[in-house]
């Protein structure tokens, strides 16, 4: 190893030195422990107590011989130091400034003091000082992110409670931050209700208060800032854009509210997460600090996340909901409506039968039969909800609509023919199930609305997708003229499934008939 002083030059001050460096740990003792629990001191003092490691850092290199000073690693603490308290800028100075002490100190040892002249040690030490400055520097850069990666837990899933994730946020906070109580006030901008969460150990329990149950929550000059809150001393300490400010103030917090806390002392946590807002408030923390005040930041960030993926999954659940409500009540309409409209029909031409004395077996056999089909066809759709059967149909397209079409031939009474379809195009069975539902309801509708005694069906295939083309020669209706929503005019059900399958619906009609022209993309849904 190296020795830090030649032998010959013996340091002139060595009790002196370490005289000092024994009133240094002193000190750095009563300091400790006057700011374990004291936020507010440790913050004020916090920069003189650095200046003073610098000055004792070049003291003690011009004691020891210069630039061969053991003394040189207490470089490494004043930099780590700043790192850790600061953010890149105050590194960069501590830095800079030791650096820039080190070599003039070193210089005026060997001028005035006792130490010689070594360029290897120099440029050695020197080199090692700054390169060891600017890895320090560029930890101080990234030391946020890194140390909130290493200090946080699994993140907050938003499905741990029914609706917003309210415990699992407090319960979260108080273990990121070693909080024993932890609070959480928040409210709904449409709403004029304020919640208040409360976690005292372990336990959670939740209120709901009118909006002026308190004043103003925190002092306006805090509204929106994370901060320490020391309500006996009237102080406050407060984030701001990553730099940590003092303030003096009377109601950093609600008297009412923090006399519902039972706390004078916490740190304010805002969250913001349209079309919520509120805050933690964090109290019973050992050793509450302005370092917690950066993890808080981060924290609050997490847990509005949280809130948007909750809100999020709410509309789509909801909107999830209300598309499965209309696809089951087009269908209903659409199959069951239709077959009992149908049957009526069709029970009413039985009983004339059997009035005129025209024999009715072969026909209460037919409607039986009809029966049994659309009861078959029900149970498919029912399986398909059950299972979210995706696959492709069982057989090609045109095999099912003339089974359709010769259905509804015998339900309506009017002559229902597929004059095109290609013969080998098979779809996707949800694909089928609509083209089906759509055809029905547009026979039933030229049937009833147009009286129509014939329907033609075509079904074209093209690289964009599938054109439904529905003809009949009933009465037609006024295309051209605004039609309300509950007008027989109005195929809404049709206009809906279109929509829903990504498709377009078309219209002409003229007193010769109607004809009804639907495009569906290969990507319908």
């Amino acid at each position: 190893m190296a020795i830090w002083a030649d032998p010959s030059q013996p340091s002139r001050y060595p009790a002196t030195a370490y005289a000092i460096l024994t009133a240094y740990l002193v000190v750095a003792a009563l300091h400790a422990t006057m700011t374990w629990n004291n936020w507010w001191l440790e913050n004020a003092i916090a920069r003189v107590a650095h200046l003073v490691d610098i000055l004792l850092f070049g003291v003690m290199v011009f004691l020891t011989d210069g630039y061969t000073s053991p003394f040189f690693t207490f470089s490494v603490f004043i930099i780590l130091s700043a790192t850790i308290k600061w953010s890149e800028r105050e590194t960069a100075q501590a830095a800079a400034a030791v650096i820039i002490l080190f070599f003039a100190v070193g210089f005026a040892a060997i001028q005035w003091g006792s130490a010689s002249f070594e360029i290897t040690r120099l440029m050695v030490r020197g080199t090692y000082l700054m390169v060891l400055s600017l890895i320090l520097v560029w930890f101080a850069i990234n030391q946020r992110s890194v140390r909130w990666r290493s200090a946080r837990g699994p993140g907050l899933d938003p499905l741990t409670d029914a609706g917003l994730p309210i415990a699992a946020g407090l319960h979260y906070v108080a273990e990121r931050i070693g909080a024993g109580r932890v609070a959480l006030i928040w409210w709904h901008e449409d709403e004029p209700w304020l919640h208040l969460a409360l976690r005292d150990h372990g336990a959670v329990i939740e209120e709901r208060h009118r909006p002026d149950r308190f004043g103003d929550l925190v002092n306006n000059a805090l509204a929106g800032s994370i901060f320490l809150f020391d309500r006996g001393r009237q102080r406050a300490l407060v984030c701001e854009a990553g730099v940590i400010v003092r303030r003096h103030m009377a109601q950093a917090l609600d008297p009412e509210l923090a006399a519902r806390l039972d706390r004078d002392k916490g740190l304010v946590i805002p969250i913001e997460a349209e079309p919520y807002c509120g805050m933690f408030i964090a109290m019973d923390v050992p050793g509450l600090c302005a370092d917690d005040a950066r993890i808080g930041e981060q924290l609050g960030r997490e847990f509005s996340a949280a809130l948007r993926r909750a809100s999020m999954l709410g509309l789509a659940e909801q909107e999830a909901v209300s598309r499965t409500r209309l696809a089951l009540a087009r269908d209903l309409h659409d199959s069951i409506v239709q077959l009992l409209t149908g049957t009526a029909l069709r029970l009413e031409g039985i009983r004339q039968s059997a009035c005129s004395g025209r024999p009715i077996e072969a026909e209460i056999e037919a409607l039986q039969t009809e029966l049994a089909t659309e009861q078959g066809g029900l149970r498919s759709l029912i399986g398909q909800l059950r299972d979210g059967s995706t696959g492709l149909g069982s057989k090609p397209l045109h095999e099912s609509l003339e089974a359709l079409l010769e259905r509804s031939s015998r339900q309506w009474n009017v002559r229902c023919d597929l004059s095109r379809c290609p013969p080998e195009l098979v779809v996707a069975a949800e694909i089928e199930h609509q083209l089906n539902q759509l055809v029905r309801e547009a026979v039933a509708n030229a049937a009833r609305h147009g009286g129509a005694t014939v329907v033609s069906v075509a079904v074209d295939s093209a690289d964009s997708g599938l054109t439904l083309t529905i003809a009949d020669d009933g009465n037609g209706f006024p295309v051209g003229e605004q039609v309300d929503e509950g007008s027989e005019a109005n195929p809404w059900s049709l206009n809906e499934r279109a929509r829903e399958l990504g498709g377009s619906l078309s219209l002409a009609s003229s007193g010769a008939g109607s004809t009804v022209t639907i495009l569906l993309p290969w990507r319908a849904r």
